[in-house]
């Protein structure tokens, strides 16, 4: 346990480092311009601030939902195997050759989060199907997905392969069977998300979250 704290604890500061460094260069601002560009938007610098701060509030979430899926295992036969899927979910960041390089501030650990938090979306969606309860509070499918949308397809797809094979492994499977078997309780009915808030913006400048 010890050792998934200090690795979520370094992902905290990468994420630090990676916010000062938007600050300085504004490439994800660059990025969310592009994207509005290629759906034929217009955005203002207000739109584009939002944005940033959408991109800014997904990497960041990737320790917090990480540790309550932590949390909420502990003292069940699902605890260490939860231990498991949270060093999964963590691996990427600390992966030699990453799909956008880490030096590209906050642009170059969006892939990492994308794959931490798609992993755990994924479960939490299983789990809801097969017991009824979400493995974690926030509802991650949406803000994922517009994620996904904003890294294009190229990029996006290299992702989703290693989430998939984080989940085909075993512990996956036993994990979501652990729980189904010993469920917990109900998340917190609260979340970092404003979804209704967030919805316009993503669709202007992502194009996802429709009907």
């Amino acid at each position: 346990m010890a050792q998934i704290e200090s690795t979520l604890a370094g992902i905290e500061e990468a994420i630090d480092g990676a916010i000062a460094d938007e600050a300085k260069t504004g490439r994800i601002a660059n990025v969310i311009r592009e994207a509005a560009a290629q759906n034929g938007d217009s955005i203002d610098d207000d739109e584009v601030a939002r944005g940033v701060d959408f991109v800014t509030r997904y990497v960041r979430g990737v320790p917090r939902v990480l540790r309550e899926a932590l949390d909420r295992s502990k003292s069940t036969i699902a605890e260490a195997k939860m231990l498991r899927m949270a060093e999964a979910a963590a691996t990427y960041w600390e992966a030699d050759e990453d799909v956008i390089p880490d030096d590209q501030g906050l642009l170059g650990i969006l892939d990492d989060a994308y794959c931490s938090l798609s992993l755990v979306s994924t479960l939490s969606s299983r789990l809801e199907r097969d017991t009824g309860t979400k493995l974690v509070s926030d509802d991650l499918a949406g803000p994922t997905a517009a994620v996904r949308n904003l890294l294009g397809d190229p990029i996006a797809d290299k992702l989703d392969d290693y989430v998939e094979e984080a989940l085909a492994d075993a512990t996956m499977k036993e994990l979501i069977a652990s729980l189904a078997e010993e469920p917990p309780a109900p998340p917190p009915a609260n979340s970092s998300w404003d979804a209704e808030d967030d919805d316009d913006l993503i669709l202007k400048l992502f194009g996802v979250m429709g009907d």
